[in-house]
């Protein structure tokens, strides 16, 4: 058969991004075979750090340079730019770095919202919290101004620690929410905040109305009123 030569290539390589791992090779789409890479990374890093700027070399050959050589002249274009600094090596290898920006996270939660079991007199605190709102993004843990059982006339504080999982971020202006109703947010970084939410007092009974039928002869004696 006869060669394929190629003249022009466009690869795409994985952009860092915050807690993932350096991609090892490109994958290219034109051509769609003939070629194989290399992708070294300026780091021993072996997830990206956020924030940070790296540096990928990347090498590419001919699977078989006789069937698909490279031109002297072939283009390369990756992630859509055009590469102007080539190293070549015969019609076989050709070789480029590439600087990247900095590492952007993989998401960032804009709003925070939970679900908690709310204040109950006579109730014990329950420490469990749902998180209905970028639940991919964050976890969160509950606690309450008091390990007591609830009382009336008093209000009760739910303090909720959010943590961005591996990779995110928490907007630093995002709104929060606690059953519906808006809460304080304070953060610590951008990975962590700080969440209250403040419950109405629950208020005691200062009188109770009762009703329930007189008796009458042959009747069954109520139990309940």
């Amino acid at each position: 058969a006869a060669a394929t030569t190629i003249s022009e290539i466009k690869c795409t390589l994985e952009k860092p991004l915050a807690a993932n791992p350096p991609a090892k090779t490109v994958s290219f789409t034109k051509p769609t075979s003939g070629l194989k890479s290399t992708v070294t990374w300026d780091t021993t890093d072996k997830k990206f750090v956020l924030g940070k700027k790296y540096k990928a070399t990347v090498v590419i050959e001919s699977t078989n340079e006789k069937a698909y050589p490279i031109t002297s002249d072939a283009v390369v274009y990756l992630n859509s730019g055009k590469i102007t600094d080539l190293k070549r090596e015969g019609n076989s290898k050709i070789s480029f770095t590439y600087q990247f920006g900095e590492t952007e996270p993989k998401g960032i939660a804009d709003s925070l919202s939970f679900t908690v079991t709310a204040p109950t007199v006579g109730k014990n605190p329950s420490n469990s919290v749902s998180v209905t709102s970028h639940s991919d993004k964050v976890t969160a843990t509950l606690s309450w101004n008091t390990k007591a059982a609830f009382e009336p006339d008093t209000p009760y504080t739910a303090t909720i620690t959010v943590n961005a999982k591996e990779g995110y971020i928490i907007k630093n202006d995002a709104n929060a929410k606690v059953n519906g109703f808006d809460a304080i947010v304070s953060w610590e970084s951008n990975t962590k905040a700080v969440v209250t939410h403040t419950f109405a007092q629950i208020e005691s009974v200062d009188s109770v109305n009762v009703n329930f039928a007189a008796p009458k002869t042959g009747d069954i004696a109520q139990t309940k009123a």
